[in-house]
């Protein structure tokens, strides 16, 4: 969770299992299992999941990764930069993967939201939904903020949604932004309170100490540098100390 990503080495702080409410100010009904990618490009989670868990989790966070390097160089293109702009910034990149779980609800007391409206602090967010979000007619999942209004994000088998985070959006110079959204709890009493809710999140980052500034194509004078330069890590520490004081978002 992001709270615990600013603990500790790494600032990613202790891999492994994390339960319902730790590391969080808002006590949203949500577990997870975490790994981290180090500087030795080695992903590592604690010893205490089962060995095939382990495994399985370190395989899908390098194809993440793979997907995040095309994301990168699509990006690039998109903003009339070099295919390989973003290479140089991730040598070795901070990223988190995170398995979610996201147990059945009470009946008697079913919170309108699994977990509260955020933005991801970073840069991509590759996010593996759960087939059953916003199933059929049925309200319930992951949710965006689109012009002040939460819409829905049906998944699609095969497909991935991906999530811009605050970091660029201050490297875009305010051209692309990050994306607000939460995860909204099915109906009390419905079939789908009665299901776990499964997720798989990669959270990238560039390496820490990168330092980020607006690209040179998002500048001009009609679009003057909104942005000074900033290290990720203290970008990261900036947002977590911003985001903890509000309290329509969420920190973790």
């Amino acid at each position: 969770y992001k709270m615990s990503y600013f603990k500790g080495l790494h600032m990613a702080g202790k891999p492994g299992f994390s339960p319902i409410g730790i590391a969080q100010e808002h006590n949203d009904p949500v577990e997870g299992y975490t790994f981290i990618r180090h500087r030795t490009d080695k992903w590592s989670a604690n010893e205490v999941h089962p060995p095939e868990l382990g495994e399985v989790g370190k395989r899908y966070a390098y194809e993440m990764e793979r997907v995040m390097h095309a994301l990168h160089r699509m990006s690039a293109t998109a903003l009339d930069l070099e295919e390989s702009f973003f290479d140089e910034f991730y040598r070795q990149p901070a990223s988190v993967l995170v398995l979610s779980h996201y147990p059945p609800l009470n009946p008697k007391d079913t919170p309108m939201l699994r977990y509260r409206a955020h933005s991801d602090y970073s840069g991509f967010t590759v996010l593996l939904q759960d087939e059953e979000d916003c199933a059929g007619e049925v309200l319930g999942g992951l949710e965006i903020d689109i012009n002040g209004s939460w819409v829905p994000v049906k998944p699609k088998k095969g497909c991935f949604v991906v999530n811009i985070g605050d970091l660029f959006e201050t490297w875009t110079n305010d051209r692309w932004r990050s994306t607000p959204h939460r995860v909204r709890s099915p109906p009390a009493g419905s079939a789908a309170a009665t299901r776990s809710r499964f997720t798989a999140m990669l959270f990238s980052g560039p390496d820490l100490d990168s330092i980020i500034s607006p690209i040179r194509t998002c500048v001009d004078a009609e679009n003057p540098e909104r942005y000074g330069p900033i290290t990720a890590a203290d970008h990261l520490r900036a947002q977590y100390q911003t985001k903890s004081k509000e309290a329509d978002y969420k920190v973790a």
